[in-house]
C-alpha cells in the first residue's frame, strides 16, 4: 500500500511525525526561520554580483574563458563574499543591538560566536580552495589579498575614505583573481599559465 500523509501533511511515525520514541521533526517553521536568518546574514541575493566580476576578470584575461577557472573563481569569491557579510554583522552586532535593529545576531536568533566562526572559516576556505586548485602563485596571492581586504573592511568600515578604498579593493581584487585562474590567460594579471 501507499503511505499517504496524515492530516496536516505529516506521516505517522515518519519524517515529520513524532513517531516512536518521540523524535523531533527534522524540518518545520523553526528550522526554516533559522535558515532564513543565515540567508539574511549571508545576503545571498547579492551573491551573483560577485560572479559578474569573476566573468569580467576572466574575459579581460582571455577571449575564451576556461570553465574550470570560472567555477573555482566563482566558488572562491562566493565563499569570501558570504564570509565577509556574516563577519560584517558579527562585528556590528553590539551597535545593531543598541539601535534596536532586527538583525539575526543582534536579535539573538544567531549567536555572534557561531557567526564569527562560520565567517572566519569561509574567509580561510577561499584562499585555501584557490591554493588547492591553482597551487602557490598569483591566484593564491590575489585570493589572500582579497580575504585580507574583506576582513580589514569589516573591522575598519567606519573610517571614512579608508573604508571606501577597502570596499573598492574587495570588488577590484576579484578581477585579477579570476584572470589568474584562467588557463589561457597568458600571464595577464599574474596568471600562472
Amino acid at each position: 500500500g501507499v503511505d499517504l500523509p496524515a492530516a496536516g501533511g505529516a506521516r505517522p511515525g515518519g519524517r515529520f511525525g513524532g513517531g516512536p520514541g518521540g523524535r523531533r521533526p527534522v524540518s518545520g517553521p523553526a528550522n526554516a526561520s533559522r535558515a532564513a536568518d543565515w540567508m539574511r546574514l549571508a545576503r545571498v541575493s547579492n551573491l551573483p554580483t560577485t560572479w559578474t566580476n569573476v566573468l569580467l576578470g576572466a574575459v579581460l584575461a582571455t577571449r575564451q574563458p576556461d570553465v574550470d577557472g570560472l567555477v573555482v573563481a566563482a566558488a572562491v569569491t562566493g565563499l569570501m563574499y558570504v564570509g565577509g557579510m556574516i563577519l560584517n554583522d558579527a562585528v556590528d552586532a553590539p551597535r545593531d543591538r543598541e539601535r534596536g535593529l532586527d538583525r539575526p545576531i543582534a536579535a539573538g536568533r544567531v549567536s555572534r560566536r557561531a557567526a564569527g566562526l562560520v565567517a572566519v572559516g569561509m574567509l580561510l576556505a577561499g584562499p585555501l580552495l584557490t591554493l588547492a586548485a591553482a597551487g602557490p602563485g598569483a591566484a593564491a596571492a590575489w585570493a589572500a589579498g582579497l580575504a585580507a581586504c574583506v576582513v580589514a573592511y569589516d573591522l575598519l568600515k567606519e573610517r571614512g575614505v579608508l573604508a571606501l578604498v577597502l570596499m573598492g579593493a574587495c570588488r577590484g581584487l576579484i578581477l585579477p583573481l579570476a584572470a589568474s585562474l584562467q588557463s589561457g590567460a597568458g600571464g595577464g594579471w599574474g596568471g600562472d599559465a
